[in-house]
């Protein structure tokens, strides 16, 4: 893709369907991904979490770093979006609220896996790698298990795995476990009321772009199977448990980003994640939630291009 065809690609609120490619995993499962940028420049690979799908990010935080001289590739996770969905069955709310995944079910460290076939599918050796919430936590095993292909690791809003940090408020916890939505219009609905409640009190959630983004996740998903595969992306994070011991490990220059006002990831849980890192560049950020909007975007996309300038 020429810089021309991303540049007007990314005009849009969000990235557009049409842009959406695929890749067989060795055991024969599709992953869905986009790429954006001149395929020779330096990749930053970003990771969406817990129901996300890859039209997530918005153009605000991805056109900065193209117009520096970076490659972005982005992707749909195992069981959400146009990816493939897992033949394991799904956690009923039962295992979720007492943390018990089926023994099937698989973990981070194979969704940090399936990140990691996508760089070998694109022919990328390293990555700038940056998560998200549940994308934080498969950037961090990246970064624990394939060392050598990860230039530089970016967390933000994510944690440990240790239960005894980073854990979601009451109020959190019950937008999490809210009803699934039946029918489109009570999935935009539905993502505009979480969104609003988990963003924060100084970066608002622009409700056009998160109308728009709402709507081609449902179209996207086939929204009414998204709930099994949402329980069991939970699974993983649930049988994966506590990083702490392998982050110690992590060579890649690191840096933590989590916002003083997070529902759903308690910023303790970022603070344990620097504290674990030799070496990691832990910043708070006053007023951010657990929510990427466009008006936080710019700062974060200058975090992003100093943190892989000085890596």
């Amino acid at each position: 893709m020429t810089m021309q065809h991303a540049n007007s690609t990314l005009s849009s609120t969000v990235f557009m369907h049409e842009d959406d490619a695929f890749f067989n995993l060795p055991t024969g499962e599709a992953l869905c991904y986009r790429s954006y940028g001149n395929a020779s420049h330096p990749t930053v690979l970003l990771v969406v979490g817990l129901t996300l799908q890859l039209h997530y990010w918005p153009k605000e935080l991805v056109m900065p770093l193209i117009q520096a001289g970076y490659r972005v590739v982005v992707l749909d996770n195992r069981d959400i979006g146009r990816s493939f969905r897992h033949a394991s069955p799904p956690l009923g709310m039962k295992e979720i609220l007492f943390a018990k995944p089926h023994a099937n079910t698989y973990t981070l460290t194979d969704m940090a896996n399936d990140a990691v076939a996508l760089m070998d599918h694109l022919g990328i050796e390293q990555a700038h790698v940056a998560g998200m919430s549940m994308g934080g936590m498969i950037a961090q095993e990246m970064a624990c298990a394939h060392q050598a292909r990860v230039l530089s690791l970016t967390s933000i809003f994510s944690t440990t795995g240790n239960r005894k940090v980073g854990q979601p408020s009451l109020g959190g916890k019950l937008k999490i476990l809210g009803k699934p939505p039946t029918t489109r219009d009570e999935a935009i609905a539905a993502y505009l009321d979480k969104a609003r409640y988990i963003a924060g009190n100084r970066y608002t959630v622009e409700t056009d772009w998160a109308v728009d983004y709402a709507g081609k996740a449902w179209d996207r998903l086939d929204g009414k199977r998204a709930g099994a595969g949402i329980s069991r992306q939970i699974g993983a994070i649930l049988k994966s448990g506590d990083r702490t011991t392998q982050l110690k490990q992590v060579t890649a220059p690191t840096l933590v980003i989590h916002g003083d006002r997070d529902p759903l990831v308690n910023p303790s849980g970022g603070h344990a994640t620097a504290s674990a890192i030799a070496g990691a560049r832990h910043l708070i950020l006053p007023g951010m939630g657990h929510y990427i909007s466009q008006s936080v975007s710019p700062l974060l996309a200058d975090l992003l291009l100093s943190h892989f300038a000085r890596a």
